[in-house]
């Protein structure tokens, strides 16, 4: 027998205590922002429930950390269940990492239109539209072992469709099982269709807010609709107040600095319609031969390009700040540097030495001195192949910036 179409908010991962960070030098006028800007994004999944009116909300967990509880986003969230009590939207909330269910305060009481998923065993939560069952919600556990199994199993059998809602791994053979409809998983914040190769539903909705630079792109919620006949569509929508962007520009070896000015405003240009209604935080990578140019050498170009991009974009009303501009090496240096008699033809041949070398530079005896710091020790001690590219990579750019003098800077 055929069901009724159902229609609901999957979102998670809201940590409405964690404000924006990664920027060394935050803007002035930005400061303000950087702190509201995970509750201004929540927010715009609360309003979309209201407008959508849809039938429920599934939080799949790491709403707000519960240990210390911060009270600002306790009442900021308490204040947004209330306003979809008023308009009787259930909410199911699964526990994650940081908002163990179990830690909150029995001082506070939930509006009843929340519904917590146990903490220590998988259960059915039945959603209702007025009399009528429509939907069960299979959840919780969050201190059990193999926990997506115990969702897949517990749903088997079930007469309504059964939406699986789980916090952390989701690598398992258990997202396959047919027995959940759609699976609203959390633990990742950024939105990931992870069921899309094998043909099931199961997605990661994201943060609504990324929160430094490496979580680039649109943030925010999923807005699922299973029909009748339990197909499902489920659309992305952007709430993130603030974004983070990664562009990179390639110079080629004849570039010319206007040509360079030119096309690096007009890609500016570009995206002042993605910044509209929020701010987008800019990260630029210049690599390629140009770089190699004079005209790119010279002391002082890169703080010039900062400040004329942070003046003509970075103070409208949607501002597009580029907070950083990062030089990478180009793929080839020219032979004759590698091939002087010098010191720097030395140290390019050591480099490529090295490069062509799978094996990590032993650094501790020569770290057992002067490095107090640990966190900067582990990074020189790095034994990572991506993470010894990239430290060899900067050492290069420092090295013949050093060994070529201030002239041939690039």
């Amino acid at each position: 027998m055929a069901g009724v179409p159902i229609r609901f908010i999957h979102a998670a991962d809201l940590h409405l205590d964690v404000p924006v960070y990664g920027l060394a030098e935050p803007p002035e006028h930005l400061r303000e922002l950087l702190i509201d800007a995970p509750h201004l994004a929540a927010e715009g999944v609360f309003d979309a429930a209201l407008l959508e009116d849809v039938d429920f909300v599934v939080l799949s967990g790491d709403v707000l950390h519960l240990d210390p509880l911060e009270p600002r986003s306790m009442v900021f969230l308490l204040q947004q269940f209330e306003r979809l009590a008023e308009q009787h939207i259930m909410v199911y909330w699964n526990s994650g990492e940081a908002d163990c269910l179990d830690n909150w305060p029995d001082t506070i009481a939930l509006p009843s239109n929340v519904r917590l998923f146990s903490t220590y065993e998988v259960e059915v939560l039945t959603h209702r539209r007025g009399d009528t069952a429509i939907a069960n919600l299979v959840g919780g556990g969050v201190h059990s072992q193999n926990r997506l199994a115990a969702v897949a199993n517990r749903a088997e059998g079930g007469e309504l469709p059964a939406i699986g809602v789980h916090h952390g791994e989701s690598r398992s053979d258990a997202l396959q099982q047919k027995s959940i409809v759609y699976w609203a998983l959390g633990g990742e914040h950024q939105h990931a269709d992870v069921g899309k190769s094998g043909g099931i539903s199961a997605h990661h909705a994201g943060s609504p807010q990324g929160r430094n630079p490496s979580e680039t792109g649109p943030h925010g919620f999923l807005l699922v609709e299973i029909s009748a006949d339990e197909e499902v569509h489920a659309q992305h929508i952007s709430t993130d107040a603030i974004r983070w962007r990664t562009e990179k520009l390639v110079l080629e070896e004849d570039s010319k600095q206007t040509d360079f000015s030119r096309n690096i405003q007009e890609r500016m240009r570009n995206l002042t319609t993605e910044a509209i209604g929020r701010a987008l935080l800019v990260q630029w990578r210049l690599t390629g031969e140009g770089l190699l140019d004079d005209a790119f050498r010279r002391k002082g170009f890169e703080a010039d390009l900062l400040a004329k991009l942070r003046k003509d974009f970075g103070f409208a009303d949607s501002p597009i700040w580029t907070h950083a501009l990062k030089r990478e090496i180009p793929a080839k240096l020219p032979e004759e540097w590698s091939e002087e008699d010098s010191i720097l033809g030395d140290f390019l041949r050591a480099v490529r030495e090295r490069q062509q070398s799978n094996k990590p530079l032993d650094l501790a005896p020569l770290l057992a001195d002067v490095m107090a710091d640990d966190e900067l020790k582990n990074t020189l001690l790095a034994d990572h192949p991506g993470s010894r590219a990239a430290i060899l990579r900067e050492a290069t750019v420092l090295g013949v910036d050093l060994l070529r003098g201030q002239a041939s800077r690039y």
